[in-house]
């Protein structure tokens, strides 16, 4: 019953679109740094600070999906 009032409920809507919106954003700057990962490679220089964003950014895609799965089926 609860699932189903939030379900409808707009300002939890809002907070799961903001999350969604997040999450978009995040997997756009992974694609940029895997991109940028593969140019340095390519031209065998130093990916040490790539790797290094690459990997906060895992974490914070890590942290933007835990959960993900409840709050889109709460939102179908």
């Amino acid at each position: 019953m609860i699932a189903l009032l939030r379900r409808y409920d707009p300002h939890h809507r809002a907070i799961i679109e903001r999350e969604l919106a997040e999450l978009d954003e995040e997997c756009a700057r992974f694609r940029r740094l895997l991109r940028r990962l593969g140019v340095a490679r390519r031209a065998k220089k130093d990916s040490g600070a790539i790797l290094g964003e690459l990997g906060t950014s895992v974490l914070h895609l890590h942290v933007h999906t835990k959960g993900l799965d409840e709050l889109i089926d709460d939102i179908e």
